[in-house]
């Protein structure tokens, strides 16, 4: 996280640690659901994984990352399974 410090500056850092405290917080309410539950491991995972290293500076992690980040903010915006009119299996 110091190198990505060093790289984007105090203000980018700062904007990314905003975008992404917002989606946590948001997520918050939505943490008992299923899919959200294994998007949330699955972020815990990769910051594990980027406290000892730097996978966003490989694209392919760094799409992994964006495309869990994307899913889980789909799923909130949409409101999960729990949602009026979503199909029951």
């Amino acid at each position: 996280y110091l190198e990505g410090l060093m790289e984007l500056g105090l203000i980018g850092m700062g904007l990314f640690t905003l975008a992404f405290g917002s989606t946590l917080i948001r997520v918050w309410r939505w943490r008992t659901e299923p899919l959200v539950a294994g998007f949330l491991a699955a972020l815990t995972s990769y910051a594990i994984v980027a406290f000892f290293g730097f996978p966003l500076r490989i694209a392919s992690s760094a799409i992994v990352f964006l495309l869990i980040w994307a899913g889980l903010e789909a799923v909130i915006a949409t409101g999960g399974a729990y949602a009026e009119g979503a199909r029951t299996a």
